[in-house]
């Protein structure tokens, strides 16, 4: 019942991190930290980056 969420769950944090772009008017530091943000989702749900 609850498995389904966390493959969702998973799979937005994931996709999440394949689609992030900086934006031209983005300071890189910002995009690094939102970058940094989702490798953290990614680890906590214990996905397989490999």
């Amino acid at each position: 019942m609850f498995g389904a969420q966390d493959i969702l769950v998973q799979q937005f944090d994931t996709t999440s991190l394949m689609n992030a772009h900086q934006k031209p008017d983005t300071q890189f530091k910002d995009y690094m930290i939102t970058l940094m943000s989702y490798f953290a989702e990614v680890v906590d749900n214990e996905e397989n980056l490999d």
